[in-house]
């Protein structure tokens, strides 16, 4: 099948909740998940960061030397030899072909969080950073804004829409259940009645 979901949604639709939840929800599952959040640190600011610390788990993950250390930086300095787009895109693409082929390794999905928040270029504007493979034990995972185009590859897309009154409900309960809290029955339908609460960013919030 595909390798590759996308969930789609307006700003504060609760996607990163989301995806927290099914990284977590995998790993319970004694599957791997690997979550990446775009923009939140200086790696993950671009698609090809993003590319070169996808590259650096799954080498972890198969006990490889790590693709960076190939070649140091006294010998690129002498050579003029550096790994461009390409060579970590190739990289990325046999490291993950590897880690499918083995037998004893459970299923590897990353979890990938925000997408139009990397960098604006053609990596990413044409997704180019996501290997065109499809891999039985390798699946990828990311979001997005709804308004953000995807090109280049067959996704199956599941578009994340507002909350019904028993969907706020579930959340609210998940909420108070992850922080150990408790509220009154009354306090919760009020949470629950009004117009802002179809936004799981805003029942989190409260």
């Amino acid at each position: 099948g595909l390798s590759y979901l996308a969930l789609k949604g307006k700003a504060g639709s609760g996607k990163s909740m989301l995806m927290s939840r099914l990284a977590m929800a995998l790993e319970e599952r004694d599957m791997i998940a690997k979550p990446i959040f775009c923009g939140s640190t200086d790696l993950c600011s671009d698609a090809m960061g993003i590319v070169q610390y996808m590259v650096y788990l799954v080498e972890e993950l198969l006990g490889k030397t790590h693709f960076s250390d190939l070649i140091s930086e006294e010998e690129a300095k002498k050579s003029g030899k550096r790994f461009g787009k390409k060579e970590w895109r190739d990289r990325l693409a046999a490291v993950m072909k590897e880690y499918a082929e083995k037998a004893e390794n459970p299923k590897l999905f990353f979890v990938i969080d925000g997408v139009e928040q990397l960098a604006a270029d053609e990596e990413r504007d044409l997704m180019r950073f996501i290997p065109d493979m499809k891999l039985r034990k390798v699946k990828i995972i990311f979001s997005c804004l709804d308004s953000f185009p995807l090109f280049g590859k067959k996704y199956k897309i599941l578009n994340i829409v507002s909350l019904n009154e028993n969907e706020r409900m579930q959340v609210v309960e998940g909420i108070l259940e992850s922080e150990r809290r408790s509220l009154a029955a009354p306090v919760i339908l009020e949470m629950i009645s009004r117009d802002a609460s179809a936004d799981p960013m805003y029942l989190s919030l409260l």
